[in-house]
């Protein structure tokens, strides 16, 4: 009598890879005997999985690869990037399928401009975010009549 696989919680057949039930941490893919599995970690049946207790194979969150479970999966667990720690898009971000790499999130909201008066009744602009200026300073400063 041989015993079983560590894979398998209890076995039976002619093969110790042959379970009739599943080891903790294992997830079984049906034999070709009825009511037989062949027992696999998640990783084994595919790269993006983990065993979670009592509800089997689930997606990893975080590791870059986005199986579907999940609205994106940036590779990281960090929050104000586009795709936060619960691998869901934050308010005002786009996530492409990164198809097998990690999406890559887009901030799609334009900055916010705080404007406010300084020394010398001069015009301070500041953004929420870097902006490249295209305006040509010459010609601002002569319509508005300030300095920048």
């Amino acid at each position: 009598c041989e015993s079983c696989d560590k894979a398998c919680e209890a076995c039976s057949g002619l093969s110790k890879y042959e379970c009739i039930s599943c080891a903790k941490g294992y997830t079984g893919k049906p034999s070709e005997v009825p009511n037989r599995y062949f027992c696999q970690t998640c990783a084994d049946v595919s790269p993006g999985y983990v065993y979670v207790e009592g509800k089997g194979c689930r997606e990893i969150c975080g590791d870059g690869i986005n199986l579907g479970q999940y609205e994106c999966d940036d590779g990281n667990k960090l929050d104000g990037d586009g795709c936060d720690s619960r691998c869901s898009i934050e308010d005002g971000f786009r996530c492409s399928s990164g198809e097998g790499r990690p999406d890559i999130c887009k901030d799609v909201l334009p900055p916010t401009a705080l404007m406010k008066i300084g020394k010398k009744n001069s015009l301070i602009v500041t953004f929420s975010e870097p902006v490249i200026s295209t305006i040509n300073t010459t010609l601002l400063k002569s319509i508005l009549n300030v300095s920048l």
